[in-house]
């Protein structure tokens, strides 16, 4: 959860701020619309302290892959320019408190970026009113706008398959660091960031054993294993593997173990033996990394991104209650558990499922020794292929990995609560009965 000022907090806490012994809950929005440049911008926020506010309606939602939201304005003066389309919003979602509106980036109430999508004029009234002009926005988030549209260029035209290695030898971290804050910022002129891991790190996303594209020396070639050559030295890869050329960026698939100090790098990522690719976008690359790890991509305010691993062990941030007039309440509640398909996981590698190199994953609830079955359900087991994996480690981890993913989404509900800017997706939710029943 993100940390709020202290104005901030407490207002939204104690429900609003004490006036002649009421609590005064007013909401306030910041809602400027800027150009990419940074000029022009056109500030339409609502301000409770003002009655000259164009701003109906505002919506954000914050999914996973999925930002989006929409913007309802008055435009009876026709003062809304006729195309915003392009243009960003950073929302403030905050409070007027005793020490003024609270809603910027120093309050910690500022959410991750949309951009305009669509721009709608509009006219008309409710039942029985007096008609008007309005404006609607409609509004993406980076995935959207940004990561699932823009195409991954990394390499030479026209295939951009990384033929010089730029990603070679990297974790899925440093790859991930190099996708966004040097390929992605350089193709759209915005600078994105991606933090460091800090306490994030789930023993594999940095991990050194599970590199995305690993270098392979010459000697240690698998044959029938695809390769595309990183260093020429002295191998020949014509005379030994059957390669075009010996070139960096040749493809070849491997005949033999190889001789020489080259090197070539494989993908672990088996995508027709052959990413990144002219096909890629960011959003689409970025997401098969993050399924050979634990974590989550977390979109912060700004141009920032921020890996996430949840745990069950996060401190918590936050209580709502359903019985306490002071603190924050909450309105509705609703639980659901559903049944976990598939709960076991077995993930083969090096192309072989006879090799004997392959991990398992059992979920706990439903297997004791494997293979025993122990739940209340028939066992339903995925099988995966991941021919770049060489040990029995890797495959282990692998599995261990798409298990706690699927049991990520074995619990589902809703909470409803009065607006609270700390949260943040992927923020840990729990409910707990105290009443015993």
């Amino acid at each position: 959860m993100k940390a709020l000022s202290n104005d901030l907090q407490v207002t939204q806490s104690a429900g609003g701020y004490l006036v002649s012994g009421k609590y005064v809950r007013q909401p306030a929005l910041r809602c400027i619309f800027t150009h990419k440049s940074g000029s022009p911008t056109y500030d339409y926020s609502f301000n409770p302290t003002l009655n000259t506010n164009k701003l109906l309606h505002a919506l954000q939602i914050e999914e996973v892959q999925s930002d989006s939201g929409k913007v309802l304005l008055k435009n009876q003066d026709l003062s809304v320019p006729p195309d915003l389309t392009g243009y960003y919003v950073d929302f403030g979602w905050g409070l007027n408190t005793l020490a003024g509106v609270k809603w910027a980036s120093a309050d910690g109430a500022v959410t991750p970026r949309l951009w305009v999508m669509s721009q709608l004029d509009n006219s008309g009234a409710p039942k029985g009113g007096i008609p008007d002009l309005y404006v609607v926005f409609q509004l993406a988030g980076v995935w959207s706008a940004v990561l699932n549209v823009q195409p991954l260029r990394v390499g030479t035209a026209p295939y951009y398959q990384d033929e010089t290695g730029a990603m070679a030898g990297m974790t899925i971290y440093s790859v991930l660091e190099y996708l966004i804050e040097t390929t992605l910022s350089t193709q759209t002129g915005l600078t994105f960031t991606l933090d460091a891991l800090g306490d994030q790190d789930d023993g594999l996303i940095n991990s050194t054993a599970l590199k995305p594209f690993p270098i392979v020396a010459s000697g240690s070639f698998v044959v029938g294993e695809v390769y595309r050559i990183l260093t020429v030295e002295t191998t020949d890869y014509v005379t030994e593997q059957g390669a075009s050329a010996n070139t960096i960026g040749v493809q070849f698939t491997a005949i033999a173990a190889g001789t020489g100090t080259g090197t070539a790098t494989t993908t672990l990522i088996d995508f027709n033996k052959d990413t990144p690719t002219k096909f890629d976008t960011y959003g689409g690359f970025i997401s098969r990394l993050l399924s050979l790890t634990n974590c989550k991509l977390r979109v912060k305010p700004g141009l920032g991104f921020k890996l996430i691993y949840p745990q069950t062990s996060d401190d918590v941030n936050e209580t709502y209650y359903s019985n306490m007039a002071f603190g924050h309440p909450f309105y509705e509640v609703q639980n659901q558990r559903l049944n976990m398909t598939p709960n076991h996981i077995e993930v083969y590698g090096d192309d072989d499922p006879t090799s004997g190199i392959f991990g398992e994953w059992y979920d706990p609830d439903h297997y004791t020794t494997p293979p025993t079955y122990n739940g209340d359900f028939m066992p339903v087991t995925e099988t995966v292929y991941q021919p770049g994996f060489t040990t029995d480690q890797q495959c282990t981890d692998f599995a261990a990995s798409l298990g706690k993913q699927k049991k990520d989404v074995l619990f589902g509900g809703r909470v409803i609560v009065p607006m609270d800017s700390r949260t943040e997706l992927w923020d840990r939710g729990q409910v707990n009965n105290s009443r015993g029943l």
